[in-house]
């Protein structure tokens, strides 16, 4: 995806080719930028999980997700209604 977000406009291109090329660039850089927010997201809320219940993550199978969920359940509310 890097070599392909690095591509330029060559002089030789063919109206195609041109757009092809411009094409393939721009979902290049969605697709880094796809996988890299859900990074950032995930990062900000085991943050956010730990300032609210500091250790809770240190449990075993208890990660920032599993931690969100519990801080942020309401009673009747179920787990699917997420």
């Amino acid at each position: 995806m890097t070599e392909i977000g690095s591509w330029r406009a060559r002089a030789t291109d063919g109206i195609e080719q041109q757009v092809a090329r411009e094409e393939a660039i721009h979902l290049a850089k969605s697709v880094a930028a796809a996988e890299t927010r859900p990074r950032q997201s995930k990062a900000q809320l085991a943050d956010l999980s730990e300032q609210l219940a500091p250790g809770l993550q240190a449990q075993p199978g208890w990660g920032p997700v599993t931690t969100g969920i519990i801080l942020t359940d309401r009673p009747g509310l179920r787990l699917n209604d997420y």
